[in-house]
């Protein structure tokens, strides 16, 4: 499977995955959108419990 990013930055990061885990690039890839998957569940989990505002009321001036 062959993949084009075109920010060399991220390129980068992902090459730096890919070396620290020993899998290929496009493994890495697929490690890192799962992390960003599971850490937005997390945040979506933690910001709107049961009955809790999912944001805190604005103050009444």
């Amino acid at each position: 499977m062959a993949f084009k990013i075109d920010d060399m930055e991220t390129e980068h990061l992902i090459r730096l995955l890919a070396e620290r885990r020993r899998v290929t690039p496009e493994a890495a890839v697929r490690i890192a959108v799962r992390n960003q998957l599971d850490d937005d569940e997390a945040a979506a989990r933690s910001s709107s419990g049961p009955g809790e505002p999912s944001s805190p009321p604005m103050p009444s001036s």
